[in-house]
């Protein structure tokens, strides 16, 4: 019997000896654990973050006519060193040419950063640091800046608050500044859109050379307001830099006549006016201008207008003219590959009676995800000068670099 059991046995392993690792000894089992990874074993990925750590830009124009026909071009390289919720750390570089001049090359470093006394979302006080040191050229001095800010009060109607700081601007002495700033209006009633408001503002600076506060007290105060126009009064007083304290008193007024009931209708006439009642000058101003849409579609529009109208007192002087531009596409797509734009402008009243037009084409060679070139060229002429032609060449590519590379 025991010949038997050891006979099966043997034939069971000999029948799973080519599933056997032979010399080989086998993993454990996975108990608690992560399976180890598979595939081709790289150990970095590329960041699918939008914004990589660095690009570059590449931008370029060349006019093909005209007087200065020489192009320009530039080459920038932008390195976000950190960026974090309370501030960034920046490095910039790279070069370019201006008109044919010669290539310079330009590079720096910028940051910023913001100390919050709180976790609020509107904390009471916060500091900023703020500096940029340029790393070439004729003026190497860096620029920077600490300045602080406290809420001493805000509410629905107004605020005060408290600044200070100190910095340097291009390797300057190091200058402090402080000062208090407020601001509070006093509503006569609690509707959205009150009749009158008053608002009171000030400013005092606490250092510097000048010292002086400014205020001012205004009132505001509407008439009418209604669907086509409205009359509002206005008035207060009010000292800058501690001059004398001076009032100021006026009443303004629009109002627009509709000729039909559209949405857009074909014309409107709109009567707007202005008369102060202190100070030097006491003239009033106004203006009656008259809108007319002669065609609107899809490609284009022509409209006419005309009106008269008077400034601070001067001799009532009527104006008119005409203006439209038009769209030839050149393809039903979105956006097409081409398209011709005609606009012109022609007064018909006043001592300078020329037209004005132009025509102009633009057509895109390339645009894809990383840049564009395009061409454009055209013709026109302003107020009765001889017609220019003009002509050329715009591009811009940006390289990105692949984004940090992260461990797996």
């Amino acid at each position: 019997m025991k010949t038997i059991a050891l006979f099966a046995i043997v034939l069971a392993v000999a029948a799973a000896e080519p599933g056997l690792n032979r010399g080989k000894v086998g993993p454990p089992p996975l108990i608690n654990r992560p399976r180890p990874p598979t595939g081709t074993g790289n150990r970095f990925r590329r960041s699918p973050e939008p914004e990589p750590q660095g690009s570059i830009v590449l931008q370029g124009q060349k006019p093909l006519e005209g007087p200065n026909r020489h192009g320009s071009w530039s080459l920038d390289y932008q390195h976000k060193i950190f960026e974090g919720k309370n501030g960034h750390v920046s490095a910039s570089g790279g070069m370019g040419s201006q008109n044919g001049h010669r290539t310079e090359p330009h590079v720096g470093i910028q940051g910023q950063w913001r100390f919050r006394r709180s976790p609020e979302p509107e904390p009471q006080g916060s500091i900023v640091l703020q500096g940029q040191k340029p790393l070439e050229g004729p003026n190497r001095h860096g620029s920077w800046s600490l300045d602080y800010q406290h809420k001493i009060y805000e509410g629905k109607n107004g605020h005060v608050s408290a600044s200070g700081g100190m910095g340097s601007q291009n390797g300057h002495r190091t200058e402090p500044h402080v000062g208090i700033q407020g601001q509070w209006r006093f509503r006569r009633s609690p509707e959205p859109e009150p009749q009158g408001s008053i608002v009171l503002q000030g400013q005092k600076p606490l250092d510097g050379p000048n010292r002086h506060g400014s205020w001012s007290l205004d009132y505001q105060h509407k008439l009418y307001e209604g669907k086509n126009g409205h009359v509002s009064a206005s008035g207060g007083m009010g000292s800058q830099n501690g001059q004398r304290t001076e009032p100021h008193v006026g009443i303004q007024g629009q109002w627009r006549f509709r000729r039909s009931p559209e949405p857009e209708p074909q014309g409107s006439i709109v009567l707007q006016g202005q008369k102060p009642l202190e100070g030097p000058n006491r003239h009033g101003s106004w203006s009656l201008d008259y809108q007319h849409k002669l065609y609107e579609g899809k490609n284009g529009h022509v409209s006419a207008s005309g009106g008269m109208g008077s400034q601070n007192g001067h001799r009532t002087e009527p104006h008119v003219g005409i203006q439209g531009q038009w769209r030839f596409r050149r393809s039903p797509e979105p956006e097409p590959q081409g398209s011709i734009v005609l606009q012109g402008q022609k007064p018909l009243d006043g001592p300078n009676r020329h037209g004005s037009w132009n025509l102009d084409y633009q057509h895109k060679i390339f645009e894809g995800k990383n840049g564009h070139v395009s061409a454009s060229g055209g013709v026109g002429s302003h107020q009765g000068q001889r017609t220019e032609p003009h002509i050329g060449l715009q591009g811009q590519w940006r390289f990105r670099r692949a984004a940090e590379a992260t461990a797996v």
